[in-house]
């Protein structure tokens, strides 16, 4: 009876390795649980390294369920935060950019400048047409961004799950794999902080390595090639598609059953190479404006900063550093991240290699294929131990996190959004108003963003934003100004006469 039971707790204890992740995912704080859950499984994987506890499929079902509902739980947190009026700048761009699409076909913002313009002049970003489309059909663009959001990160997850189980891991090894990736503190905090369109590229990207894997070379070029629909970095991502490609085997420039259809795929990366160039280094002769992201690469800068670009590097590794580098194979799969590493390490702007900012995710994303061929080639070996990958996902959860608080940003709904006040503005009128004000004047064509005021030779009629916001006014902003429309929690502020 006494082996019987120990048995059925060897079985068990693997379920602990989920319950940070469960706790997080349900609005609880999960650090200080991780933290414990770590040396837990740290004493059992010592305790077991001769016979480690096995991966029961109800430890996959549950792996995989939690999986599931990431997807959900970002879709769910990032309406929350609409309606609790805290969406910052970015997620408002998006929102009026795919509002304007299903008005007028353009995806046309007023925030950036004081004339409005097309986004794409800001960022080459057809994708948003899909939630365009999607606000056409009758949801409100907010929500409409959200629901495309999260399904372009739960294809993207599938995507590397399919990978993982490809590359011959178990099934509840690839599902917690996927798990520790997307719980990354490179992905995790910015996938359900706001709405960056380089998320639309990752299922694109996911499903061209699948189809990569698989060697399945035209599906896998054509999905390489269209992931420039999401932002002008990925105008490189058939050059680093074709050297992966190479280093799969696909060397022959005449037989299509070995190669990436000839000399088509380097003939593509080599358009679309122009076609970026143009895009970023010609901005200026196409749209009458220089490419305002180029000031962010100052040469001269990148002797600064030294310790937070070593720090990036480290946290983008840390769900790799015990595989990768043992395998060649592994090693390969890396060279799709390497561009966008180096974009970031490159960059004298420091949100650009801050170790949990937006522009980590896709080269955090992408390295999780890598880690994936790595973990397989530890097979048999005590790294490749379950108990280490069910180690790994606690650590992702035992970083400083914020709790989801769904509950109590629902309770806030009401209070900011939708402002049915601010209907009741003048459409003449040139009002500028805090990022998560604007989700409620899509339709005004004189909005512009609050932070802009000291920039603009525009003097705004009406202010709006939140005593607490993201964009609240210093008194040089508001002199002049008087209360005078209420409207929930909103302060509105017009000229006076």
């Amino acid at each position: 009876m006494a082996h019987v039971r120990a048995a059925a707790l060897k079985r068990a204890l693997p379920f602990l390795g989920l319950l940070p992740v469960a706790l997080y995912l349900v609005g609880v704080y999960p650090v200080y649980v991780a933290r414990v859950t770590i040396g837990v499984l740290g004493l059992i994987t010592l305790a077991t390294w001769r016979s480690p506890p096995e991966f029961t499929p109800w430890l996959e079902r549950a792996a995989r369920a939690l999986l599931i509902l990431f997807p959900f739980v970002v879709a769910l947190y990032q309406a929350t935060r609409v309606v609790a009026g805290m969406m910052g700048v970015d997620f408002a761009l998006f929102t009026q950019a795919s509002h304007a699409i299903a008005r007028t076909g353009a995806p046309t913002t007023t925030l950036l400048f004081d004339e409005p313009v097309n986004f794409l002049t800001h960022h080459f970003a057809p994708v948003l047409y899909l939630p365009g489309l999607v606000t056409w059909l009758g949801v409100p663009a907010p929500f409409a961004l959200i629901a495309c959001y999260a399904l372009s990160f739960g294809l993207a997850l599938w995507a590397l799950r399919r990978f993982c189980l490809g590359a011959g891991l178990a099934p509840a090894t690839a599902t917690l794999w996927v798990l520790v990736v997307a719980l990354s503190q490179s992905i995790r905090p910015e996938i359900l902080w706001g709405v960056h369109d380089e998320i639309f590229a990752l299922p694109l990207a996911g499903w061209s390595l699948v189809l990569l894997q698989e060697r399945r070379w035209l599906p896998s070029l054509a999905l390489a090639a269209s992931t420039v629909v999401a932002k002008e970095s990925f105008f490189v991502f058939p050059l680093v598609w074709c050297v992966l490609a190479w280093t799969q085997g696909a060397r022959s420039p005449r037989a299509e059953s070995r190669g990436p259809l000839g000399l088509n795929g380097w003939l593509i990366a080599a358009l679309w190479l122009i076609a970026g160039g143009v895009y970023v280094i010609g901005h200026s002769w196409w749209s009458g404006r220089e490419f305002d992201h180029l000031n962010r690469f100052d040469f001269a800068a990148l002797s600064t900063g030294t310790e937070e670009r070593a720090l990036f590097l480290a946290a983008l590794l840390v769900p790799l550093r015990f595989f990768p580098l043992r395998s060649r194979a592994a090693l390969a799969w890396c060279v799709p991240a390497l561009p966008f590493i180096a974009i970031c390490l490159l960059s004298s702007d420091r949100e650009m290699f801050r170790a949990a900012g937006y522009h980590a995710t896709i080269p955090a994303y992408l390295l999780g294929f890598a880690g994936a061929v790595g973990l397989k080639s530890t097979e048999g070996k005590w790294l490749s131990s379950p108990m280490v990958v069910l180690t790994l996902l606690a650590a992702q959860l035992s970083w400083e996190v914020t709790a989801l608080r769904l509950p109590l940003r629902l309770a806030l709904a009401t209070q900011w959004y939708p402002a049915p006040g601010l209907a009741l503005l003048p459409k003449d009128q040139v009002i500028a108003a805090d990022p998560a004000a604007v989700l409620s004047l899509l339709d005004h064509p004189k909005v512009k963003r609050l932070w802009r005021v000291p920039l603009s030779n525009q003097r705004p009629s009406v202010l709006v934003f939140k005593p607490d916001g993201w964009e609240t006014p210093g008194p040089e902003v508001t002199a002049g100004y008087s209360p005078c429309l209420p409207s929930g929690g909103w302060t509105v502020l017009c000229d006076a006469p």
